[in-house]
């Protein structure tokens, strides 16, 4: 078991010290209700731009997944198989100046 994380910040109020500790399973618990609500989008946009592809609106669907939650293993497991659920590729990528062309 992993000790728990103590973090210490400075008080907008008066400067003053603050610390805040946090074990890993508050860790985890913050990561996934901050997710939740991004997952729940991604579950409901994907099959909609399956739809989309059908009905000839887009070419060539592409989901891109960036920045830090592009890294997490949970992230991107669900992500990824929603996306090979729904038959659309898929990116994870930290970088943001990545470039996507048909051409």
């Amino acid at each position: 078991m992993r000790e728990p994380v103590t973090l210490i910040f400075n008080r907008p109020t008066d400067g003053n010290p603050w610390r805040a500790t946090l074990t890993l399973e508050d860790i985890e618990d913050a990561w996934q209700k901050g997710l939740k609500r991004p997952l729940k989008t991604a579950k409901r946009e994907i099959p909609r731009l399956v739809n989309m592809l059908e009905e000839g609106h887009v070419r060539m669907p592409l989901v891109v997944v960036s920045g830090g939650t592009a890294r997490n293993p949970a992230v991107k497991a669900r992500m990824l198989a929603l996306c090979q659920e729904n038959g659309i590729p898929i990116v994870f990528t930290d970088d943001f100046n990545i470039r996507i062309s048909d051409e």
